[in-house]
């Protein structure tokens, strides 16, 4: 299936197991760069080795520091539907 993704980017969280990769390896095969973002780096560099192979054009980032994403309407860039996210302390 064609779904003119060729060129594009994503961004797929939680993308070295389960249904992220999943995701990422779909957008992938579709054409799009993709970019994964993972806690485990054991994970995320056999994810990477794995799309390598396939020829996928791919970028990883750990993610192992914690964010917290601020909820509140006032908090929330006007016209987006969006929260920005801040480091926890």
């Amino acid at each position: 299936m064609d779904l003119a993704l060729t060129g594009k980017v994503a961004m797929i969280t939680g993308g070295s197991h389960g249904l992220g990769k999943q995701a990422a390896d779909s957008l992938a095969r579709e054409g799009c760069k993709v970019a994964i973002c993972a806690r485990g780096q054991e994970n995320l560099d056999s994810t990477v080795a794995e799309f390598e192979a396939k020829g996928y054009e791919i970028l990883a980032v750990h993610g192992a520091r914690r964010i917290s994403i601020q909820r509140s309407p006032s908090s929330r860039p006007r016209g987006t539907k969006s929260w920005p996210c801040r480091p926890m302390s």
